[in-house]
């Protein structure tokens, strides 16, 4: 838990008293960590003593299913639960306290945990890979175009000045970009003062990430849209360590994390949301099919999201097992805290 309140996310487990009450997992409690106490407390001897010894280590108290006198946030298992049923459950949580804070997870897809979000949950987690619903495809908004054309330049080798000069047409990327230049996380020695200094201190890789970070950014809001960029940023610098220990391509590695969650911006499928980019074949197999040589790390990012150590363990085997991966995700996790906090200044 300590590494995902570090990148300033949520940490939440589900525990019972019984066991947090022992001095040598109570020494273990992070400030902040929400838990969930699986028992009533008010059933265990002591129960006030261990109730106060987590809170002094800054723990928020809660429980599974149904409120308790004195608990800071209400759990509710969805992974089971239609909209309706959610709905229901939500209702009755306020009924016994309307000031609790409602947690729900295990939420079945994004739209599902969006609508959640809009019905009176504080907090939501679930799968963020799947869609309900599709919008009709249409084209992309002239933002998005600028941005796509200028990113398959970069795959193409156009030369720099090039790319700058077509950079600085745009005033406000041109903005974004000297911003992103000269911020204190990118740097650089030297300060640049226009768009050609910029695009050449940085690097033609640089440049590459940069963009697709744009063409995110510049996705239709949606309620979860900060979410999903930070998890596909993540998701990006992950792939792009995995490669680096491999020798491979780690922007183009970078790219394929950073773009895993490209449709569910944009709301439309992955091949619609790609085809403006020509992304290089084994990308758009990863993206689109699921299959070929660099769908595994990509898997293997997911295997970890989602908790599923069996998967996690074999992927994680020629990255030097799981341990190392954990390592190297939460890593990723404080990287993507930063740059989004960096580009959204």
């Amino acid at each position: 838990m300590l590494p995902t309140l570090q990148a300033q996310h949520c940490a939440l487990t589900a525990l019972p008293l019984a066991l947090l009450s022992r001095p040598s997992a109570l020494q273990q409690v992070p400030a902040g960590a929400m838990l969930a106490l699986t028992d009533d407390p008010w059933d265990k001897p002591n129960a006030v003593a261990s109730l106060v010894a987590l809170r002094q280590r800054g723990a928020q108290l809660g429980s599974t299913g149904t409120p308790w006198s004195g608990g800071q946030f209400v759990l509710l298992d969805a992974s089971h639960m239609d909209g309706a049923a959610l709905l229901a459950s939500i209702t009755a949580a306020r009924q016994v306290a309307p000031d609790v804070k409602i947690v729900a997870t295990g939420i079945g897809g994004i739209d599902d945990l969006e609508a959640a979000l809009a019905n009176g949950v504080d907090l939501a987690g679930g799968t963020i890979n799947r869609r309900s619903k599709t919008r009709d495809s249409a084209p992309l908004p002239l933002r998005l175009k600028k941005i796509s054309s200028l990113l398959n330049q970069v795959l193409r080798d156009v030369e720099l000045p090039l790319l700058a000069n077509e950079i600085r047409a745009d005033v406000r990327l041109s903005y974004q970009l000297l911003r992103h230049a000269n911020s204190a996380w990118l740097g650089l020695s030297h300060a640049a003062t226009s768009a050609e200094e910029a695009v050449m201190l940085i690097g033609r890789d640089e440049l590459f990430r940069w963009l697709s970070l744009m063409l995110l950014a510049g996705a239709d809001p949606r309620p979860t849209s900060q979410a999903l960029q930070e998890i596909a940023m993540a998701r990006g610098r992950l792939l792009e360590i995995l490669a680096v220990r491999r020798g491979d391509l780690p922007t183009q590695r970078f790219t394929v994390g950073l773009l895993s969650l490209l449709d569910v911006m944009l709301q439309t499928t992955m091949a619609d949301a790609l085809e403006p980019l020509h992304l290089p074949a084994e990308a758009v197999q990863a993206l689109v099919d699921g299959t070929g040589p660099w769908h595994d790390t990509l898997a293997l990012a997911i295997a970890l999201e989602t908790n599923d150590l069996e998967t996690a363990s074999r992927l994680a085997l020629p990255y030097g097992g799981l341990e190392c991966v954990t390592d190297a995700a939460d890593a990723a996790w404080r990287w993507a805290r930063e740059a989004r906090n960096v580009e959204t200044q």
